[in-house]
């Protein structure tokens, strides 16, 4: 549904511009004919004077007969410019309305700087175990190394065995031996070496909702991040397992951050900032570690959904925000979207997987708004032609386009001053209360139904299937009221 929506969306869009192009061409080659077509019509004017002086029955004959079809033709003429007309003249109402939408945007944007908190982003966690690992390595010494002890003392070795004063060694043992006039040494290190494991499951829910007293165009919104991590001792023996979940890159206040374990509430970050909590895990056995903050950032939001070593087997995300967005490029795209809410379900993620979001600095008002004008010129089209179909009168027609050019008209004019949803109603309403006054009964849906298509591009997501639904039911119309004439004018 969503393909079909997007497509749709899209043709409307192309159906739109071919329109305007071809209004804007037709209308070019009008005035490029313009003193042709002139001098054409003063001598066919002169013709029927010169006629109607000599033979003035025989013209008559003439202008009985061919009145009708002229008439005809002429207000053809005159729909067909109408439609050309009125495409041209929405098209430049259009830009002048979207270019004062912009200009009240930018007035709002004093307070973007103020606001600017900054992007947040977040990296992923990571688990793994303590193990004891044991490295030796020898090292022969220069051959007047017992000059220099002689001299200067044992010091002249530091260069040699280096520092081993490191958090995870847990015993350091050199061994020298002697071999004629050379000394080797044997240095055994013993330390806890932490070895990353993958993360078994993955449920996380981040919330982006517009800052409250914030300007659109500040883009500032309020980050809260709701994740739950699953892991677990595959191996037959007891570890001392570790979770670290690194504290977000961000500039707003950040508040509750906590990480939840087995029981025990890890809140003070240690000196780089993380979260981490550690403890012993029996064979087989299965944590889950929750972690909760709230922050405030701005602009865009980055997670990277692994950790930069190991993957996350099972991983589902959901994210939702009231704010007009995008999912940025070379981001992970959504699985599925629904209303505010987009997923995520991946599975083996690597950290090159992330989530990528940008926020627009606009409440999607402008949006809207192109999407309803760009659709003024096939509104146009359908109702000229629907109405030809139906046989209704030149005049009609002719009432019924500008009807509907006057209908976007008032859209555009108010939408820099008002809502676009209260502007696009009071434009369908006054589309409404003329076509219903001044056309014929029969006529008045295909009209009417024309008029409500601006009512379906305020939906965020289904405009195609509003429209697609409002062009079914026209077409029933039409094939209903042409079978209901033939009837009526077919002899018992």
């Amino acid at each position: 549904m969503q393909v079909f929506a997007l497509t749709g969306a899209v043709m409307s869009t192309e159906l739109s511009r071919a329109i305007q192009s071809l209004a804007i061409d037709f209308l070019k080659l009008l005035v490029q004919f313009a003193i042709p077509l002139s001098i054409i019509a003063g001598l066919i004017g002169l013709g029927w004077i010169w006629a109607s002086a000599t033979n003035p029955e025989r013209t008559q004959q003439l202008v009985d007969r061919w009145k009708p079809i002229a008439f005809k033709g002429v207000m053809l003429l005159g729909i067909i410019l109408l439609v050309v007309t009125t495409t041209r003249i929405l098209g430049t109402v259009s830009a002048i309305s979207n270019a004062r939408i912009r200009a009240k945007l930018s007035e709002t944007s004093d307070a973007r700087t103020a606001q600017d908190i900054g992007p947040v982003f977040q990296s992923g966690p990571s688990v793994s175990y303590r193990e004891e690992k044991s490295y030796t390595r020898t090292l022969r010494l220069p051959n007047d190394i017992f000059d220099q002890i002689g001299q200067y003392g044992a010091s002249v070795l530091a260069p040699y065995l280096g520092d081993p004063g490191a958090e995870n060694v847990k015993e350091l043992n050199d061994v020298f031996t002697r071999s004629g006039n050379e000394l080797f040494v044997t240095r055994t290190v013993t330390r806890l070496d932490e070895v990353l494991v993958p993360v078994e499951k993955a449920r996380v829910k981040i919330t982006a909702d517009q800052l409250a007293g914030s300007q659109p165009a500040s883009r500032a919104y309020e980050f809260k991040f709701d994740g739950s991590y699953t892991f677990q001792n595959t191996f037959s023996t007891s570890k001392i397992m570790r979770f670290v979940f690194p504290q977000p890159y961000q500039r707003g206040a950040l508040s509750n951050f906590a990480l939840k374990v087995n029981g025990t509430t890890v809140t003070e970050p240690d000196e780089n900032g993380w979260l981490v909590w550690e403890g012993e895990v029996q064979p087989n056995q299965e944590l889950t570690a929750n972690v909760n903050y709230t922050t405030q950032g701005s602009r865009n939001v980055n997670y990277d959904f692994a950790s930069e070593r190991r993957t996350i087997k099972d991983f589902e995300l959901s994210f939702i925000s009231n704010m007009p967005l995008k999912v940025t490029d070379g981001a992970s795209i959504p699985y599925q979207t629904k209303g505010n809410e987009r997923r995520w379900n991946l599975q083996n993620v690597l950290t090159a997987s992330n989530l990528g979001i940008s926020f627009f600095a606009t409440d999607g008002s402008g949006y809207t708004l192109a999407k309803i004008l760009g659709f003024a010129p096939i509104a146009l089209v359908l109702v000229a032609i629907g109405l030809f179909i139906q046989r209704a009168k030149e005049l009609d027609i002719a009432l019924a386009v500008a009807t509907i050019g006057a209908q976007y008209f008032t859209i555009a004019a108010l939408a820099p001053y008002v809502e676009v949803l209260l502007a696009t109603t009071i434009g369908i309403l006054l589309a409404l209360l003329l076509l219903g006054f001044r056309l014929k009964q029969q006529v008045v849906p295909t009209a009417l139904l024309v008029a409500l298509l601006p009512a379906a591009f305020l939906t965020k997501t289904h405009a195609g299937l509003a429209v697609s639904i409002i062009a079914i039911i026209g077409l029933m119309w039409l094939i209903t009221s042409s079978r209901s004439r033939k009837q009526l004018i077919t002899p018992e």
